[in-house]
Protein backbone atom coordinates (compact mmCIF):
# COMPACT_ATOMS: atom_id res chain seq x y z
CA UNK A 1 0.00 0.00 0.00
CA UNK A 2 3.27 2.87 -0.08
CA UNK A 3 4.30 3.99 -2.89
CA UNK A 4 7.89 3.64 -2.13
CA UNK A 5 9.33 0.80 0.07
CA UNK A 6 11.44 2.54 2.14
CA UNK A 7 9.20 5.48 3.24
CA UNK A 8 7.15 4.61 6.06
CA UNK A 9 4.35 6.61 8.76
CA UNK A 10 6.67 6.46 11.78
CA UNK A 11 4.54 3.85 14.26
CA UNK A 12 3.82 6.55 17.22
CA UNK A 13 2.37 9.30 15.21
CA UNK A 14 0.91 6.67 12.61
CA UNK A 15 -2.76 7.29 11.52
CA UNK A 16 -4.81 4.42 12.35
CA UNK A 17 -7.98 3.63 10.08
CA UNK A 18 -10.98 2.54 12.05
CA UNK A 19 -10.90 -1.37 11.21
CA UNK A 20 -13.64 -2.68 9.68
CA UNK A 21 -13.81 -6.29 9.54
CA UNK A 22 -11.18 -9.09 10.51
CA UNK A 23 -8.13 -7.53 8.16
CA UNK A 24 -5.84 -5.58 10.43
CA UNK A 25 -4.11 -4.30 7.11
CA UNK A 26 -7.40 -2.41 6.92
CA UNK A 27 -6.02 0.26 9.34
CA UNK A 28 -3.30 1.24 7.67
CA UNK A 29 -3.03 4.38 5.93
CA UNK A 30 0.36 5.94 5.11
CA UNK A 31 -0.07 8.85 6.55
CA UNK A 32 0.97 10.87 9.98
CA UNK A 33 -0.09 13.33 12.46
CA UNK A 34 2.08 16.39 12.64
CA UNK A 35 2.86 18.10 15.63
CA UNK A 36 1.74 22.17 15.66
CA UNK A 37 4.39 24.52 16.83
CA UNK A 38 1.39 27.27 17.48
CA UNK A 39 -0.63 24.95 20.03
CA UNK A 40 1.22 22.09 20.47
CA UNK A 41 -1.64 19.52 19.42
CA UNK A 42 -0.04 16.68 18.22
CA UNK A 43 -2.87 15.96 15.46
CA UNK A 44 -3.27 19.46 14.00
CA UNK A 45 -2.21 18.13 10.61
CA UNK A 46 -1.77 14.82 8.76
CA UNK A 47 1.13 14.22 6.06
CA UNK A 48 0.43 11.62 3.55
CA UNK A 49 1.06 10.55 -0.20
CA UNK A 50 -0.75 10.98 -2.65
CA UNK A 51 -3.43 8.13 -2.91
CA UNK A 52 -2.48 5.75 -5.75
CA UNK A 53 -5.82 3.99 -7.46
CA UNK A 54 -6.12 1.07 -5.13
CA UNK A 55 -5.44 3.37 -1.87
CA UNK A 56 -8.26 6.21 -2.91
CA UNK A 57 -10.83 5.13 -0.65
CA UNK A 58 -8.83 4.69 2.03
CA UNK A 59 -7.53 8.23 1.87
CA UNK A 60 -11.28 9.67 1.63
CA UNK A 61 -11.82 7.45 4.81
CA UNK A 62 -9.01 8.67 6.66
CA UNK A 63 -10.70 12.53 5.65
CA UNK A 64 -13.90 11.45 7.00
CA UNK A 65 -13.23 9.89 10.22
CA UNK A 66 -10.41 12.88 11.17
CA UNK A 67 -12.87 15.42 9.71
CA UNK A 68 -10.21 16.96 8.03
CA UNK A 69 -11.12 20.16 6.60
CA UNK A 70 -8.49 21.26 4.31
CA UNK A 71 -6.48 19.21 1.79
CA UNK A 72 -3.42 21.01 0.73
CA UNK A 73 -1.60 18.27 -2.44
CA UNK A 74 1.80 19.80 -2.88
CA UNK A 75 2.20 17.14 -5.81
CA UNK A 76 1.05 16.60 -9.45
CA UNK A 77 -0.67 13.73 -10.46
CA UNK A 78 1.77 13.85 -12.96
CA UNK A 79 5.75 14.89 -12.98
CA UNK A 80 8.35 13.84 -16.46
CA UNK A 81 6.01 11.51 -17.58
CA UNK A 82 5.29 9.75 -14.42
CA UNK A 83 2.16 9.14 -12.40
CA UNK A 84 2.64 10.75 -8.86
CA UNK A 85 -0.60 10.50 -7.41
CA UNK A 86 -4.44 9.30 -8.52
CA UNK A 87 -6.68 11.91 -8.99
CA UNK A 88 -8.66 11.36 -6.17
CA UNK A 89 -11.15 14.33 -6.57
CA UNK A 90 -13.88 14.77 -9.32
CA UNK A 91 -13.12 16.09 -12.68
CA UNK A 92 -15.73 18.79 -13.19
CA UNK A 93 -18.20 20.82 -10.99
CA UNK A 94 -21.11 19.15 -9.89
CA UNK A 95 -19.30 15.88 -11.02
CA UNK A 96 -19.47 13.05 -7.97
CA UNK A 97 -17.34 9.89 -7.14
CA UNK A 98 -18.75 7.39 -4.68
CA UNK A 99 -17.41 4.83 -2.63
CA UNK A 100 -18.66 2.06 -0.05
CA UNK A 101 -17.76 2.91 3.53
CA UNK A 102 -18.82 0.19 6.29
CA UNK A 103 -22.56 -0.10 5.27
CA UNK A 104 -22.53 3.79 4.03
CA UNK A 105 -22.20 4.83 0.69
CA UNK A 106 -19.55 7.94 0.35
CA UNK A 107 -20.36 10.54 -2.15
CA UNK A 108 -17.64 13.44 -2.80
CA UNK A 109 -18.66 15.84 -4.99
CA UNK A 110 -16.68 19.21 -6.38
CA UNK A 111 -18.64 22.34 -5.80
CA UNK A 112 -15.87 24.32 -7.20
CA UNK A 113 -13.00 24.96 -8.19
CA UNK A 114 -10.86 28.53 -8.77
CA UNK A 115 -7.37 28.82 -10.47
CA UNK A 116 -5.72 31.64 -7.99
CA UNK A 117 -2.46 30.90 -10.06
CA UNK A 118 -0.54 28.91 -12.75
CA UNK A 119 0.02 26.15 -10.49
CA UNK A 120 -2.32 27.19 -7.47
CA UNK A 121 -5.97 25.71 -7.66
CA UNK A 122 -8.57 25.50 -4.72
CA UNK A 123 -11.54 22.91 -4.99
CA UNK A 124 -14.48 23.14 -2.76
CA UNK A 125 -16.06 19.47 -1.96
CA UNK A 126 -18.87 17.92 -0.29
CA UNK A 127 -18.49 14.58 1.42
CA UNK A 128 -22.31 13.09 1.61
CA UNK A 129 -23.70 10.02 3.55
CA UNK A 130 -25.70 9.02 0.52
CA UNK A 131 -28.22 6.51 2.21
CA UNK A 132 -29.66 9.67 4.55
CA UNK A 133 -28.55 12.62 3.20
CA UNK A 134 -26.18 13.73 5.38
CA UNK A 135 -23.52 15.78 4.80
CA UNK A 136 -20.60 14.73 6.51
CA UNK A 137 -17.86 17.22 5.30
CA UNK A 138 -17.25 19.87 3.85
CA UNK A 139 -13.75 20.45 2.21
CA UNK A 140 -11.39 22.85 0.46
Amino acid sequence: MNRYADLKPFKHTRVRLVQRGADIADSYINANYINSSINRNDSAFIATQGPLPHTKENFWRMIVQEGARLIINLTRTKEHGKIKCDQYWPSEVGESITFDESGQVIKVTLLSSESLMKSLIRRKLEIVNELNNEVLLEVT
